[in-house]
């Protein structure tokens, strides 16, 4: 009796242990196919995410008919954040870009999704950030000097990864 007893309450915990794993499972499937705007890094305290990368892309595509901002970027990824690390850099050198860029009505078309004051803010990103890294291109000319100055400015400007992709 024992015995059958010892069973039952056994059979109970292995049974209680395979539908909460099961949970577990259908519980991160459905988090991971909810996630919609993931935190992909930090620095200096302002956090950025897949939709800024998103709206980075876009409005990179339509003013620079390009997929990155820099020669030198291996991943979308590292172009995106290497934008977000020249912007700041550039903000604290006060360099603007060398000309007003302009969205044609077809482009702000293209761009519909997102909103205008997303999209100016993103050219002005791109347009301050392009004016520095061409600066830094031509004067690096080689890549394991711009990794090198890569590097300090993730230090710099205290980069922190969020997202597996960033890491």
């Amino acid at each position: 009796m024992l015995k059958h007893l010892l069973r039952v309450i056994l059979f109970s915990f292995f049974a209680a242990g395979l539908f909460a794993g099961a949970a577990q499972d259908e519980g991160k499937q459905k988090q991971k196919e909810s996630l919609v705007n993931e935190v992909l890094f930090s620095i200096t305290g302002e956090s950025f995410t897949s939709h800024d990368r998103n709206i980075y892309q876009s409005v990179l595509n339509e003013i620079l008919q390009k997929n990155k901002i820099s020669s030198f970027t291996k991943k979308t990824t590292d172009d995106f954040l290497l934008s977000r690390l020249s912007y700041q850099e550039a903000k604290a050198f006060e360099l603007t870009g060398s000309t007003k860029i302009k969205l044609s009505e077809s482009s702000r078309h293209k761009l519909s999704e997102f909103s205008p004051a997303e999209i100016e803010r993103e050219i002005d990103v791109i347009s301050r950030a392009r004016a520095l890294i061409e600066i830094k291109e031509t004067q690096l000319k080689q890549q394991d000097r711009f990794d090198t100055w890569f590097q300090l400015l993730k230090r710099k400007y205290q980069f922190k990864p969020k997202s597996p992709d960033m890491k």
